[in-house]
């Protein structure tokens, strides 16, 4: 993992373009370079910072330029298949290991529909000097970011891995996008592309951005390279499943430096631990029972005991303490310098924490299960959409639950209001965010940003609105709440140094998943 910093401005930007890689250091510790060049009217900076993952001599820093010395790429990320890629390439002499001249030399062949051949996270930058155009692109699924500020009136484009690196280019403004407060009170994160700041957006999942650099007014085309949509599969086929995951789990273990697992006991680390035991070690947190016990909250740490145990592995463990009240009040501010989205998660603590602990454990990459239950429908929410006829049945003692236990009211106030909204973007919003429509108009007293938030999601939806709500759920999911986890587990692992792989949110699972009959996600 890295972090990369960019800009195409009518005048040199060499000094911001430093303190920004400067900002996002952490994301890569082991070399920072910039290069830049002149383009017809543009002056065009190309920076980045490495944590060295595969290949670690110094021929893969970046940015990386081919021997014609018209291409120059600046990557963050992992592509998984690049030696199979490689095979594509017979006649090219490589210089390096790396993935980063794969991707480099199959965009010189393919342009970018080379895009689709790729299997992994990745977001990167080439400046192309043959055809004078900057492309900017990012994973299918959104796990490894891309914000850009791109501003018609000053003629500027500049793009980085994170918001502060993007905030330290003077000529971009920081200002609060106030329309989103309605939507961000009634989910507790943003739908991508929007940040919360005026102009700043994320690259969509799977789409490429091109910049003419002969045109003298820049303008920004955004195209889509991956459709996470799928033929229907008429069965279940277990087996078919099975071999799918033990293969990306097997991709995702290529590294020439040593790799961990955050294994929390649930299902889906237990399926990467029942793959790579053996090969890999599980970590996990053991927080401290009296907290646990103040705060209300089940201990899962029971659930990965016993699963480490009937693999027969040994668990790293790491004793969580709460700090007290200074503490959290000094961790809230760290959150919201260190994410700057806007967002409602606190396990932004719990996984800096544990990647701290990696990092100190000399690990430089860790998998995480993150992912598998938005592609697999495994929240309770998905459950409620699917077999909504029958938890209708259950209303009227939902309401009296709600009535008489102060404990569950928000819980059965959410379970109410699904049953209300006839139209199914509010439906799914009662359940998978945190304040009610009636509650924010009350704080806000705005209605055009409900219609705007409306719209936005209805916009997302266009693609597969034929689909089942089931479907429409999860592929809401992939813009709104797993993007907020992929947001938060990015910066606070990147935060220490760490990279941190999802071997079961690919692109190859999200296609399959998204073929499946709706009763092979959830049957009874």
């Amino acid at each position: 993992m890295c972090g990369l910093s960019c800009y195409v401005a009518n005048s040199s930007c060499h000094g911001d373009l430093l303190t920004s890689l400067e900002a996002i250091k952490h994301r890569g510790p082991d070399h920072s370079e910039i290069k830049t060049h002149k383009i017809t009217d543009w002056e065009i900076g190309l920076g980045h910072n490495r944590l060295s993952i595969i290949d670690l001599d110094a021929r893969s820093n970046q940015p990386f330029t081919d021997e014609s010395g018209f291409y120059t790429i600046i990557y963050n990320g992992e592509i998984y298949n690049f030696q199979d890629l490689k095979k594509e390439l017979p006649s090219v002499e490589f210089r390096t290991q790396s993935d980063t001249e794969v991707v480099l030399e199959l965009y010189m062949k393919y342009g970018v529909s080379m895009l689709r051949k790729l299997e992994g996270m990745f977001a990167f930058v080439i400046l192309d000097q043959r055809t004078n155009k900057l492309i900017a692109c990012r994973d299918s699924l959104g796990i490894k970011p891309l914000y850009y500020y791109y501003s018609e009136e000053k003629s500027g484009l500049f793009i980085a891995s994170e918001l502060k690196a993007l905030f330290a280019y003077k000529d971009v403004v920081k200002k609060i996008d106030k329309s989103s407060f309605a939507e961000f009170f009634l989910n507790g994160f943003l739908y991508e592309p929007d940040t919360g700041f005026n102009n700043v957006k994320k690259l969509p999942p799977g789409c490429y951005a091109e910049i003419n650099l002969d045109d003298r007014q820049l303008k920004m085309g955004i195209e889509e390279f991956c459709d996470l949509r799928s033929e229907f599969h008429e069965r279940c086929d277990i087996e078919s499943i099975e071999n799918l995951l033990k293969d990306q789990i097997d991709k995702h273990l290529v590294s020439d430096v040593p790799l961990g697992l955050f294994f929390s006991g649930g299902i889906d680390s237990s399926l990467i631990l029942s793959r790579i035991r053996g090969k890999i070690d599980p970590v996990t947190f053991r927080p401290d029972r009296l907290s646990i016990r103040k705060a209300g909250i089940h201990d899962d740490y029971y659930y990965a005991e016993k699963i480490a145990g009937k693999f027969n592995v040994s668990l790293r463990t790491i004793l969580m303490d709460n700090g007290g009240s200074s503490a959290f009040l000094k961790e809230i501010t760290d959150i919201a310098y260190h994410v700057e989205e806007p967002i409602a998660d606190y396990t932004f603590i719990a996984s800096r924490l544990i990647s701290n602990y990696a990092r100190r454990e000399h690990y430089k990459v860790m998998l995480s299960g993150m992912g598998a239950d938005e592609l697999f429908a495994g929240y309770n929410r998905y459950l409620l959409v699917n077999k909504k006829s029958f938890y209708q049945l259950l209303l009227p003692f939902v309401k009296l639950i709600g009535k008489y236990s102060k404990r569950f009211s928000k819980k059965t106030d959410r379970f109410i209001r699904f049953f209300k909204k006839g139209d199914f973007i509010w439906r799914y919003s009662a359940v998978v965010g945190v304040f009610s429509k009636s509650e924010v108009e009350r704080l806000l007293r705005n209605n055009k940003d409900f219609n705007r938030y409306s719209d936005k999601l209805n916009l997302i939806l266009e693609k597969v609105q034929n689909y089942s709500d089931l479907k429409k759920s999860m592929y809401l999911d992939i813009y709104g709440f797993l993007s907020h986890n992929f947001t938060v587990a990015d910066t606070s692992s990147m935060l220490e140094g760490l990279e941190l792989r999802v071997p079961l949110a690919t692109k190859r699972i999200a296609k399959y998943s998204f073929s499946l009959p709706d009763t092979c996600l959830i049957n009874g």
